[in-house]
């Protein structure tokens, strides 16, 4: 693994100990120094819930699918399995990795093919044509070295990857943030140690081996807040703004325009505009 000397100029304090710097190295935002394994092994095999609104499952693997003939898929992090059954019932053969133990329990108490381990560890003994991650890159340490792990031990050849993380640092954000002279408040350590937007998670991958064959976002829910339905500021909103966001999407559902939803969240992310960023990319090195 490539040794990274994490060289920076901006940055913003978390604690004595800890930072979140723009490294000029990795070409993102992320916690500096990254909390040690054993750390970071301990808060992630609590029970975690992910506060951000995930995109329809049938709606995902269905768009998987126009871009991948059905196969071998794991998903890491996969959770109580609801993405694992969607991808089988579209034939996919799915596998799942999951550090918490009662949630991997539970997938098997399902009859889905789980095993109880942390992200790095591949305990199926073989590669796969598609690797999923939602929501999981975020919490890692050293995500390079992750990557290179990803491509020795996990994505086969001419694999695939899907990945989800949180769109941060991009503009609506920023200017939230400079209209009332605050600080990120998208960084939450120790839960997020890496942080992307488009145009930088576009590098990431390239550097790592990857090509981004598609990408999409989600609804930005940062215009709540330069709409002055400061969710930040006033929890409470949190659940209307999330309430709002489904009713627009469910008036194009309704009327059988899914696919345009599709499109306008496909053309925000040309932008670096949305809450998420949704990416399947190919294997290229």
């Amino acid at each position: 693994m490539k040794s990274r000397k994490h060289e920076f100029d901006n940055y913003y304090s978390i604690n004595s100990e800890y930072k979140v710097i723009e490294c000029k190295d990795c070409g993102f935002y992320h916690v500096y120094p990254y909390p040690d394994s054993d750390f970071l092994n301990t808060f992630y095999s609590k029970e975690y819930n992910d506060d951000l609104s995930k995109i329809n499952l049938k709606e995902k693997v269905t768009r998987i699918k126009t871009l991948i003939e059905p196969r071998e898929i794991l998903d890491i992090g996969c959770g109580t399995g609801e993405l694992l059954r969607e991808f089988a019932k579209q034939g996919f053969e799915p596998y799942g990795i999951e550090p918490s133990e009662s949630r991997a329990k539970e997938c098997i108490e399902k009859g889905l093919n789980v095993k109880n381990e942390f992200a790095d560890k591949n305990g199926f003994g073989k590669k796969f044509d598609l690797v999923n991650f939602s929501f999981v890159l975020e919490h890692i340490q050293n995500p390079y070295d992750f990557m290179e792990k990803m491509k020795s031990e996990f994505v086969s050849e001419n694999g695939y990857l899907c990945i989800e993380v949180p769109n941060d640092f991009n503009l609506l954000q920023r200017v939230y943030t400079a209209y009332h002279k605050t600080e990120p408040y998208w960084i939450h350590f120790p839960d997020h140690l890496n942080y992307w937007n488009f145009e930088s998670f576009k590098v990431f991958l390239n550097r790592a081996g990857f090509e981004i064959i598609y990408q999409t976002s989600s609804f930005p829910l940062e215009m709540f807040l330069l709409m002055d339905e400061d969710y930040i500021k006033a929890k409470e909103l949190g659940k209307i703004a999330h309430s709002k966001r489904l009713q627009f999407e469910s008036k194009f559902k309704e009327i059988g325009r899914t696919e345009d939803i599709f499109m306008i969240y496909q053309k925000l992310s040309e932008i670096n505009i949305g809450r998420e960023i949704q990416v399947v990319a190919k294997r290229v090195r």
